[in-house]
């Protein structure tokens, strides 16, 4: 079969250029054939935390070839991206969708390129923090791309609700897969001497982009209250006054440690190998790379009662507490160190092998061309 892909790569920073990462890999590794279409430029570097920008360097090693044809700042890379897939003549065009900063450019390509089947993964059905101008803009953008495509996959039941109230017509269901990339390279002991960590610590981490939906605030409060247990924000702060508020807390108690920066796969691997547990006190969730980059380190995780976390996360996995409560989080925290409660990478393994696989992925991809031909 062969397939089209279209967004970023791991050459880039964020979540979803990993996922395409292990998709293509993927995706050739079931003997597809692939065309990579990517990013030369993603966003305009105001939009990033100041002193950052796009750029995550080169990169996992890959199998597959990215071709470069995309860029914010042309406005017509869209057309010489659709002749190139048009030249592929694919059985399937997959086309992640996270923000609707690229719905000028997606639009008119999905159009272009009707003849062949389109799929798209909604990361997000809506824009996290949405509100006023940029909630009418991103639920204006998403319904029309979900409208316009043939088949819509999704991270949960309830994001499949949400995209069919927006007018998108089959939908699937396919969890977020596993990250194995954070799977340790490195002993706990050389992990935890690496960033400063005492081999008696407790340790709890939260990974990622920091962003206010992903309640980075709620963990640092925990904290805080928990002067045993070492807290680590480790991520590039995008909030302004979320940033000011972490800073002033990490300031104020000296067992909440802020790592504001982008971590590569190898330090990420470090920092899991490092902690005991993974929070995500989310406010909310569509999806989430930090989850399933803990499952694939082996980690038990504390998050938000949720419905997707509770959709996702095996009860020997997770623990769970009241969404937005500091002091609910606190709780689970004691009770995580005071049970001992330190789940092992083994059994971890075990319990998501075959349920998170990026091959059923594929398989759902396969099928909207297979149905297509029917």
């Amino acid at each position: 079969m062969k397939i089209a892909l279209l967004g970023p790569d791991p050459s880039f920073k964020g979540g979803i250029g990993q996922y395409n990462h292990f998709l293509a890999q993927e995706i050739l590794r079931e003997g597809h054939e692939l065309l990579f279409v990517g990013f030369q430029r993603q966003y305009p570097k105001f939009l990033y935390p100041p002193g950052t920008g796009d750029g995550a360097g080169t990169g996992p090693e890959r199998a597959y070839t990215v071709e470069r044809l995309l860029s914010w700042d042309r406005p017509f890379s869209w057309l010489t991206a659709a002749k190139r897939i048009e030249a592929f003549a694919p059985d399937v065009v997959v086309v992640p969708w996270w923000t609707f900063f690229w719905y000028p450019w997606f639009a008119p390509l999905l159009r272009r390129i009707r003849r062949f089947p389109r799929v798209v993964i909604a990361h997000n059905a809506a824009d996290h923090e949405g509100h006023g101008l940029r909630g009418a803009l991103s639920r204006f953008a998403t319904r029309r791309i979900l409208a316009a495509v043939d088949r819509v996959i999704v991270q949960s039941a309830e994001e499949k609700r949400k995209v069919e109230a927006l007018g998108a017509r089959a939908v699937a269901v396919v969890h977020h897969p596993v990250y194995p990339q954070f799977r340790a390279t490195v002993g706990r002991s050389d992990a935890r001497t690496s960033f400063g960590i005492t081999p008696d610590a407790k340790v709890a981490l939260l990974f990622g982009a920091v962003r206010p939906y992903k309640g980075a605030d709620l963990f640092a409060e925990a904290i805080a209250a928990l002067p045993d247990i070492t807290g680590i924000i480790a991520g590039e702060l995008w909030d302004g006054a979320l940033a000011n508020r972490l800073r002033e807390l990490a300031a104020a108690h000296p067992n909440l440690r802020l790592l504001d920066r982008y971590f590569d796969d190898a330090e990420g691997a470090a920092l899991f190998a490092a902690c005991d547990v993974a929070v995500l006190p989310y406010r909310s969730v569509t999806g989430s790379g930090a989850a399933m980059a803990a499952l694939g380190a082996g980690r038990p995780i504390i998050a938000s009662d949720l419905s997707l976390f509770r959709e996702i996360l095996p009860a020997p996995l997770a623990r769970s507490f009241t969404v937005g409560d500091t002091a609910d989080l606190s709780r689970a925290l004691r009770e995580f160190f005071s049970e001992n409660n330190k789940l092992q990478s083994e059994e971890a393994l075990a319990i998501i092998h075959g349920k998170f696989g990026w091959d059923r992925l594929v398989r759902e991809v396969s099928a909207a061309a297979t149905e297509a031909t029917n």
